[in-house]
């Protein structure tokens, strides 16, 4: 898409593409960092304090998924409008479900 895709709306899809991959990446090495910090058999007398990397692992997985979500939905435009209705359509159910599943967990 990138190669082939100009105007505003390819920028916009590239640039949450972008977003969501760096989100990503904060996300893995937030939960990393959670995983080696907390074995589930150490004693949790003298863990460490991980609440700040939580919540920005949490904040940048969230980001992450609702970036790539948008990019998707704004991808198709830069083909037509149809295909750019069917991709922005298909996202917004992926927001929808990704949503409910978020306030099911929390």
């Amino acid at each position: 898409m990138a190669l082939r895709a100009k105007g505003r709306t390819a920028t916009w899809a590239i640039g949450f593409a972008t977003a969501s991959s760096v989100a990503f990446i904060i996300a893995v090495v937030g939960s990393t960092a959670i995983t080696a910090g907390l074995p589930p058999d150490a004693p949790r007398v003298g863990a460490p304090d991980l609440g700040g990397t939580r919540v920005a692992m949490t904040l940048a997985f969230a980001i992450g998924l609702y970036s790539i979500l948008v990019s998707l939905g704004l991808s198709g435009w830069s083909r037509s409008r149809r295909v750019g209705w069917t991709t922005s359509i298909l996202a917004g159910l992926g927001v929808l479900v990704v949503t409910s599943l978020v306030i099911g967990i929390g």
